[in-house]
């Protein structure tokens, strides 16, 4: 399955969960992490794979990114445990996370008349994904950085539970675009590490 394809099953998902949202509590409303398992490995001629984080969730205003119904760093985790395989004898791969920010941003609404005869737009998410992946095998090293950014716009009057499920697609998104870039830049630039 290739990046459009995981597009694809990304939009179905969400245009299933936003209409659980609109019917149902949130509570009862799951948001799965993403499975990667079915974009097939990439396999590194190293022995092993650590996963670690340097970002610290800051749990407050005007951070947002620990409400995510699936956090950018948990996804990115799922990302690296079901994609790069070890399959060599010596050396190591280390996943790092370095950023997985979604900050939020109060627009500015008109209110009065013209405010209350139409939703405007009341908030802007503006998300930040970067990782580092570093390859060491004996003598020979490699490193590459990969970042994406996405910003979603929302209504003032929309539900919580809208909300929700418009975080999820924008993690999800971020989640294709970062398949994306560490695809290329694995091949661009991992050739002597790839099998």
């Amino acid at each position: 399955m290739n990046s459009s394809a995981l597009t694809r099953t990304g939009f179905a998902l969400f245009a299933l969960v936003l209409t659980a949202c609109s019917n149902a509590p949130l509570s009862t409303v799951e948001f799965p992490t993403p499975d990667f398992n079915a974009l097939g490995p990439i396999e590194l001629a190293i022995a092993e794979v650590n996963v670690s984080s340097t970002y610290r969730e800051p749990l407050t205003s005007p951070n947002v990114d620990h409400e995510f119904p699936v956090t950018l760093s948990a996804a990115a985790v799922s990302w690296a445990d079901e994609r790069l395989s070890p399959s060599g004898v010596i050396g190591r791969a280390e996943f790092v996370i370095e950023d997985a920010s979604v900050i939020e941003t109060k627009l500015e609404t008109k209110g009065g008349v013209t405010g209350w005869l139409k939703d405007e737009l009341a908030y802007q998410y503006d998300g930040r994904l970067a990782v580092r992946l570093t390859i060491t095998r004996g003598d020979d090293t490699g490193e590459i950085d990969v970042q994406v950014d996405r910003s979603q716009t929302v209504l003032e009057n929309i539900s919580v539970n809208e909300r929700t499920a418009i975080w999820y697609q924008m993690m999800d998104q971020m989640m294709v675009d970062l398949n994306a870039e560490m695809e290329k830049n694995i091949d661009l630039y991992f050739g002597a590490f790839t099998r």
